[in-house]
């Protein structure tokens, strides 16, 4: 959910623009979630369904998943952070 609140902000920009950043994380996204799912389908052969194998590629997807917020929170805020001064007359 906080992937979605970072991507989906209104910009400072008026005019409508492709902001080149967010859009190679959102495909970086999608190219993940495909993947995972294409594999998951894959390992969910019948008959051969191993459970820990499936909880073991579950934890893998939400780590990754986890990365991906991460690297969207550095190069979307930490990067873009201005230097602000706070003066204090006494």
């Amino acid at each position: 959910m906080a992937i979605v609140v970072l991507l989906l902000r209104r910009s400072k920009a008026t005019m409508p623009r492709i902001y080149a950043l967010k859009a190679f994380l959102m495909a970086l996204l999608l190219v993940v979630l495909i993947s995972f799912w294409i594999f998951y389908l894959a390992a969910l052969t019948p008959g051969k369904t191993e459970y820990t194998a499936l909880v073991s590629f579950a934890n893998s997807l939400a780590d990754t998943l986890n990365f991906v917020l991460w690297l969207t929170v550095v190069l979307l805020e930490v990067r873009q952070l201005q230097p602000m001064y706070c003066v204090k007359v006494l």
